[in-house]
């Protein structure tokens, strides 16, 4: 399929002439929509936001809805498998816009050991961080080890709610959904995994 088509073009741009075994290297690949879709997989999610009716900031769920909470990619269900103490992280991890809306995507050097889980200590000296702020066709790419996110409260209070904001005059349904599909934050994400299955 065409997603499947990209996200080996990716992997093919970042894999490059690097030394890689085909039998156990590729690319992991999902997309992003924030906020969800209110049907299927996400439905649950904004049903507990109606029943929080909250606004705030500092609520896991509202983050979730708008943005992307701070996480390391990595192999889940070998952390899991492991007792959630191991992390082995793709080589790369990469996101491309596929639209201008919403909270700007953001990579910090920090790391975890890969053997227990633990934060690998960054002098304040030598802590970097980039912000991506969303643009239709932007690609990205980050060392696939580093502590990530799309924080929604980057963005100026009441941005968001005005980015994807539904023009008040439209009465009929249909038009009505296909201006909510257009105003979200959507992202193609690929992760290269290299010599590793």
């Amino acid at each position: 399929c065409v997603l499947e088509r990209m996200a080996l073009e990716v992997f093919k741009h970042h894999a490059g002439d690097a030394v890689h075994d085909p039998a156990t290297s590729g690319a992991e690949f999902w997309v992003q929509i924030r906020p969800s879709p209110p049907a299927g997989r996400y439905r649950l999610l904004h049903e507990d936001d109606k029943k929080k009716n909250t606004s705030s900031k500092d609520d896991d769920v509202d983050l979730e809805s708008t943005g992307i909470c701070f996480h390391w990619d990595k192999d889940e269900d070998l952390r899991l498998m492991m007792g959630g103490q191991v992390y082995v992280h793709p080589h790369i991890s990469t996101v491309t816009y596929l639209s201008s809306f919403g909270a700007p995507t953001m990579a910090i050097n920090y790391r975890v050991n890969p053997l227990n889980g633990e934060y690998i200590d960054t002098p304040i000296d030598d802590t970097e961080c980039f912000i991506s702020w969303p643009k239709k066709g932007k690609h990205l790419s980050f060392d696939g080890r580093y502590l990530h996110a799309a924080p929604s409260n980057l963005m100026p209070s009441g941005e968001f709610e005005k980015q994807t904001k539904v023009r008040d005059d439209l009465v009929d349904e249909d038009e009505r959904k296909k201006q909510m599909r257009r105003q979200r934050r959507v992202t193609f994400l690929v992760n290269v995994w290299l010599n590793y299955k």
